[in-house]
This record gives C-alpha cells, structure tokens and sequence, in this order.
C-alpha cells in the first residue's frame, strides 16, 4: 500500500547549455497521500457523473498538524496543475455551513448558550420587510438545534446578538477574506460584509445563514478545523517543507468544545445524518445555496458538508463541494453521501 508523499516535477526554470544541453528542475515535495489522492480524484469523478453535477471538489486535512492529504477535484488535475489550483479560486456563497461559526462567535462572547430557547415562528419569519422561511415549521427550539436542524430563522435571531465590530471581527479570526493555503498560487480570498454594513440588521441576518458573503471550499475547510482542535487555527499546509506558522487561538477550548458536541448530534439526529459511521466521531454541517446568475439567484445550488472525522490513530477535518447537482438540492443527499465515501476509504486505507 502506496504511502509516500507526492513529489511534483516543476520545471520552474529551463537553462539549456550549449555544451551540455541539461535541463534545470527544481522538485516540490506535496503532503499529498498518493494512494489516498488517487481514489478521492476518481470519487470525485464519478459523483460528479452520478449526480449530475457541475463539479465535485474534496479536501482533506490532518486535525493537528494542517497537512492536506488530498485535495481532489473532478474538474482538474490538482497535482499536474499545481500550483494553480481550481478549488482554491472558486469562492461561492456557503449557505448554513456558515452558522456553527457564527453560533461560536455569540457563544464565545457568551451571549447565548446551547440550552437558549429560539422561537421559531412556524417556520416564516418576518424581518425588516423580508420573510425568512424554514424548511420545517418549527415552534420553538434550542439554539442548539438551531444548528443540528439548520433554521435560519433561529441563527437570525441569533446573529442579531452580535455588534457589527465582533461580527466582522471574529469571522476575519477564522481566516475568511484571506488566503488558507501556503503554496497554492492565486487564491481567492473571497468577501464578507465590513463592520459598517453590518451595522444593518438585515446584513446580518443574511451572512448568518450564508448569503452575501463568498469564501473557498479551504477556507471552511480550515475554519471547521478549529472545532476540532481546541478552538485553534492551523493554517492548511500542500507543500511538504514549507515551514507551519504559528497556529492561532481563535476561540475558548470550551466554545470550540460545545460547537463540536453540536456538530456531532448534527450527524447524530440532524441533517448530517448520512455521514454516520460506527466506531468514529464524526461531526459537521450541512450548506445548500442558490447560485447566483445574470445577479439573479436561480433554481441552481451549491452543496456543501464540512466536518470531521476522530479514529485511535488520527484526526481529520473533511470539506466537500458538490456544485450545482441535478439528481437533488440538498447537501445531505449529495455532498454528505461523498463525505461518507471519503470516510470509507480513508478506513480502507488504514489512515483513522
């Protein structure tokens, strides 16, 4: 069984003697496991065919130590393309994938807790001119399960909690608008609404639940890590002997802990509940939103579940993109059944 790290021939520089006619190569060493890198590729691949789809992307990291073992993309050739990468400028509004981050901001300021009772107003809500639907007409539920159910009538009522300044603040602390992994050349670092836009109840409302922001899929990716990791940022690492930085406490063990437990329940009970699989902890969160077209939303969706997975031997952090699939909208019959194959192999493999 294949182990070894990939190592990618750059021809970075071409000097041709006239003596000697030799050409100068300069060898980059990846994080990327090869056997590992070459399954996800053709997962990705073959969900894209299975469920319509106009792409599949996956990337999965090392909890502690940030080093990405596949980053996989039904749409090109990571390794081949290296250092462009097509996942890394993708940005894209995430929808509710967004709202354990958010949640964890109000929590750590200690505005809320997980035992909270949210009305859920039978599922229509009416703010500041606009109606804000669920999928469930829900009465009322904890904050908690505001995550685990995904309502965005109830992150809404949460987010309205936040000053504009710790809002913006917090989210810039998990590292969105900037760029996630050393290495990758041209990454997108995607927009969120400054702190004076935030200022307007409806900005926040909307960001909550993840529209009117744009981020990469290795963004969240690192985001959702700090959930796993004691409330600490690790910046992602492809290049095997780029020097890690210094790793960032972006939140309370305590909140980073309490986000986790309902990240678990979420695959428990929630929307993640496809991701299951025995004798793992597994957590994470469902994303489904309207694509933007012409500056219209159409009847198109981004399906995204970002989560982990904990084993004896190791911890990993797993985000999936499936973009616009036709066979469903929704990310948990879509982007958390690849998931739940990334699992699979990943105990085939022996890797957890």
């Amino acid at each position: 069984m294949q182990k070894n790290i990939f190592v990618l021939l750059l021809l970075l520089a071409s000097i041709i003697s006239a003596r000697e006619n030799v050409t100068v190569t300069k060898v980059i060493p990846l994080t990327l496991d090869a056997s590992l890198q070459k399954q996800l590729q053709s997962l990705t691949q073959s969900m894209k065919k299975r469920f319509q789809a106009k792409a599949v992307a996956v990337a999965v990291m090392d909890s502690k130590t940030g080093k990405i073992l596949s980053l996989a993309d039904s749409n090109s050739d990571v390794v081949k393309d290296f250092p462009k990468n097509r996942i890394a400028n993708l940005t894209y509004e995430p929808g509710f994938v967004l709202a354990p981050i958010v949640f964890s901001l109000a929590l750590e300021k200690k505005l809320i807790t997980p035992d909270d009772l949210i009305n859920g107003h039978q599922g229509r809500y009416q703010f500041k001119g606009r109606t804000i639907t669920d999928h469930y007409p829900f009465d009322w539920l904890s904050a908690a399960n505001v995550v685990i159910y995904s309502s965005n009538i109830g992150i809404v009522q949460i987010a309205q909690k936040l000053p504009a300044q710790d809002y913006h603040d917090g989210l810039v602390k998990f590292g969105f608008t900037q760029h996630s992994v050393d290495g990758l050349r041209g990454e997108n670092g995607g927009f969120i609404p400054d702190s004076k836009r935030l200022k307007y109840e409806i900005y926040k409302a909307t960001t909550s639940y993840g529209y009117g922001v744009k981020v990469n899929l290795l963004q969240l990716l690192q985001a959702y890590n700090v959930f796993n990791n004691d409330g600490i940022l690790i910046k992602p690492r492809i290049v095997a002997n780029s020097a890690a930085q210094k790793p960032q406490k972006v939140i309370d063990t305590k909140t980073a802990n309490a986000i986790k437990k309902i990240l678990i329940e979420t695959v428990e009970k929630g929307t993640g509940k496809n991701a299951k699989a025995q004798g793992l902890e597994i957590g994470g969160k469902t994303g489904t939103a309207h694509v933007v077209k012409n500056g219209r939303y159409i009847k198109e969706y981004n399906c995204s579940f970002v989560g982990f997975v904990n084993g004896n031997k190791k911890r990993y952090t797993i985000a999936v993109l499936v973009q616009e699939p036709q066979t469903s909208q929704y990310a948990s019959e879509t982007a958390v059944v690849v998931f739940k194959d990334v699992l699979n192999i990943l105990v085939q493999e022996i890797l957890i």
